[in-house]
């Protein structure tokens, strides 16, 4: 008999059947029957442009500001409870904003994952657009479960939209889930085509596979597949040239390796970081704007001032727009060509590659008007690619968290802006939300 009930009756029924419902996932905004969405490519593609607008309304704003607030990047004017415990690096299980990410990013692999086991050739979809489909699909699985992983460390690893299992899954440790996030990648990277589908470089490519790889195997410490990785995307006539400074946020910027598309022209998480007037919620602390070199034109390109009678506030200005704009509208970025020669730059280091290193180094560094580093040896060159990451990838996806975390710099680093900082800090607690319903879900030590 055919079914013929809207997925938000699915979901509804899931809900109040499943008395331990592991995630709960929010219906698409359009009703459509679950027999004919993955037979009808116009359905599956809204399907799957539903999972890439999480990323900018949902998951971004999740992440990169209360990383920053984490970290050595930003301050925090305002009284919020939750949020002052990102701040100060002493989280709760019961922190909603730590319960928004950890549901978030699930939310999003769920969805990928139903697209994926579901989704194959019929008359309605070729079996071109289905690899293609099944290619963005899995880069953002894998996308996910790279920011769950670094965040939490050993998660579940859901790969089907079997609730009763998910709802009792084990955490798989973290050598497991890189293997999964890896696997998604490389498959991604062969499904997908080179050129980019739709107006802009708004949907997952195979060289965004390729970024994101790059980006996996430098955290890996595998130097020589990261080097080789970032080599394909510098080697590329479409991401050789950095853009400028001004226009790298932009949504026409045709230096990007992926944007995430933004409805109204803005950021969602650009009204957070930028203020409409007087004091900054979210402001740049004096580390950070002291780090950056004289001469450095991010500190007038990508730093806003604000001016508060005898105070000075800076803020994260990378995205201009905090409203809709039509004009010059922004999209948000995800991967982008600075980050890959900053990888391949440490790769080669770690090859004992000097050279090569500071050519990749002085790449970025000249973009920004700075002269070519004059750091000349294996540790002084690491700690100016340390620098630069900083000052080129601040308050952008939680960049500098984990780049402290991989090189092991996190706990003396962070004692210096926050001296309550403890060893358990390095990762988050797992939501005592998701303990609740899953008797198998441990907490982090010191949680």
């Amino acid at each position: 008999m055919k079914k013929n009930i809207s997925w938000f009756c699915v979901l509804v029924i899931i809900g109040l059947s499943a008395c331990k419902k592991w995630i709960i996932v929010a219906p698409p905004s359009n009703e459509i029957t679950a027999n004919n969405v993955f037979t009808d490519s116009n359905l599956v593609l809204a399907s799957l442009l539903n999972i890439y607008s999480k990323f900018d309304k949902e998951i971004e704003p999740s992440i990169t500001p209360f990383l920053g607030l984490y970290t050595d990047e930003l301050g925090y004017a305002s009284g919020d409870l939750g949020t002052l415990e990102f701040l100060n690096a002493n989280l709760s299980a019961t922190n909603s904003r730590v319960y928004n990410i950890w549901q978030r990013l699930f939310s999003a692999i769920y969805q990928c994952n139903d697209l994926i086991n579901q989704i194959k050739p019929t008359e309605g979809i070729s079996e071109q657009t289905v690899s293609a489909y099944m290619g963005e699909a899995k880069f953002l699985r894998a996308y996910s479960y790279f920011y769950l992983v670094n965040l939490f460390g050993p998660v579940p690893l859901l790969l089907t939209t079997d609730v009763k299992a998910n709802a009792l899954l084990h955490r798989a440790d973290t050598a497991a889930v890189y293997v999964q996030i890896e696997k998604d990648l490389q498959e991604a990277e062969r499904l997908l085509p080179t050129n980019y589908r739709g107006r802009g470089r708004v949907r997952a490519n195979s060289m965004a596979a390729t970024a994101m790889l790059a980006r996996v195997h430098l955290y890996q410490r595998r130097w020589a597949e990261a080097e080789s990785k970032a080599s394909e995307l510098i080697g590329d006539v479409q991401y050789t040239a950095l853009p400028s400074l001004s226009n790298c946020f932009l949504a026409s910027g045709n230096r990007s390796i992926l944007q995430f598309w933004t409805q109204y022209g803005y950021a969602a998480s650009a009204p957070l970081l930028i203020p409409k007037s007087g004091t900054p919620t979210y402001f740049i602390i004096d580390s950070l704007y002291k780090g950056f070199e004289k001469g450095d034109q991010r500190l007038s390109t990508w730093l806003g001032i604000s001016k508060v009678g005898a105070n000075t506030f800076y803020y994260a200005f990378k995205y201009h727009n905090r409203t809709n704009n039509t004009s010059s509208p922004e999209f948000l970025i995800c991967l982008r060509i600075a980050e890959q020669y900053l990888i391949r730059s440490e790769a080669r280091l770690a090859q004992n590659n000097l050279i090569g290193a500071s050519e990749d180094l002085n790449m970025v560094r000249n973009r920004a008007g700075l002269e070519n580093t004059e750091a000349n040896t294996h540790s002084e060159i690491m700690d100016a690619i340390l620098q630069e990451r900083r000052v080129e990838l601040f308050v952008e996806w939680g960049h500098r968290f984990f780049d402290l975390k991989r090189l092991g710099k996190l706990a003396e680093t962070m004692r210096a802006t926050k001296p309550s900082w403890l060893p358990k800090s390095a990762l988050f607690p797992i939501p005592s939300l998701e303990i609740d319903k899953n008797p198998n879900l441990t907490q982090n030590s010191g949680y």
